[in-house]
């Protein structure tokens, strides 16, 4: 094996590993959660927490 084609399986090796994490991160974002349960919303600065009107007064 001559050493381009070690890089570019290299290469290949770390762009999919790359695409792995993102898509594992994208999954992690949006969550199903049942209904009446606390909704995250992760965005990119900031997190947004819905909860039910109940949960405000105590």
């Amino acid at each position: 094996m001559d050493a381009i084609t070690l890089g570019i399986g290299v290469s290949v090796a770390v762009v999919l590993l790359i695409v792995v994490a993102l898509l594992l991160v994208v999954t992690r974002l949006f969550r199903k959660v049942e209904q009446g349960r606390a909704l995250i919303v992760s965005k990119m600065r900031k997190v947004d927490v819905t909860r039910p009107r109940s949960w405000t007064s105590r």
